[in-house]
This record gives structure tokens, C-alpha cells and sequence, in this order.
């Protein structure tokens, strides 16, 4: 399902609009700010999963994401005049994020050199 942008489950953006609710409580949108947004990201970052490690990088820039892509929907819609992202230095840093290099299996590279030589023909 494509959701403003966003091709996820639905139950995973309930999920996300439930940690937001329960971090920001009853906090109207027009009074959230940079640090706010500041506040949850540490607090996302230091959460631990159900095994007990923290959270990867790349799973806090998940949630950050999606808050700042339904704030900047909130500015669209004329609920808030400004995304906090916007008024102070940037929160979500994909550079930190562990780069992942795929490499195929030989099955996989054999079937893809199968895909390649069956178009020669």
C-alpha cells in the first residue's frame, strides 16, 4: 500500500504512529520542535530491541523518516507552518548507516549467466 510516499504495511505505519503517540503524548503538532524531534531520536537510538542491542542506525533513520515525511504532510495539509527537521542541524545522517555489500550465490550467478546466454541464442 503507497501511503504519501511511502510503500509499507500498514501495520508498520500504525506502529510508527503509536511510538510517536507515546513519546509525544497529547503534545499538539504546532508545539513540537527541533529539540523534540532531537529528544526522540536519542531516545529511538538508545531502545533496546527484544534481544537487547540497540537499534541500527539505519532502523532510527527508519522512524525519523517517517516522522519528518508525516510532519512535512502536516505542513502541506497547513497544520504547522514548519517542520522542526528544518530549524536545526540535520538529525538523520545516512552516512552512518552500515553499507551493505550484496553479493550473489552461485546458484543465483549461475542462473543469471543461464538469463544471459538463453538471450544470445
Amino acid at each position: 500500500v503507497k501511503i504519501h510516499g511511502y510503500e509499507q504495511n500498514l501495520d508498520t505505519i500504525k506502529n510508527y504512529l503509536k511510538d510517536f503517540k507515546a513519546f509525544f503524548g497529547n503534545k499538539m503538532l504546532r508545539e513540537l520542535n527541533y529539540e523534540d524531534v532531537r529528544r526522540y531520536h536519542t531516545f529511538v537510538s538508545k531502545r533496546p530491541k527484544k534481544n537487547g542491542d540497540l537499534p541500527e542506525v539505519a532502523t532510527v533513520n527508519q522512524y525519523l523518516k517517517f516522522l519528518r515525511r508525516a510532519l512535512n504532510i502536516g505542513v502541506q495539509l497547513g497544520w504547522i507552518e514548519k517542520n522542526p527537521f528544518q530549524t536545526g542541524a540535520a538529525i538523520i545522517k545516512a552516512s552512518q548507516e552500515n553499507k551493505r555489500n550484496r553479493m550473489l550465490t552461485f546458484d543465483e550467478e549461475s542462473r543469471l549467466l543461464d538469463q544471459c546466454f538463453d538471450g544470445l541464442k
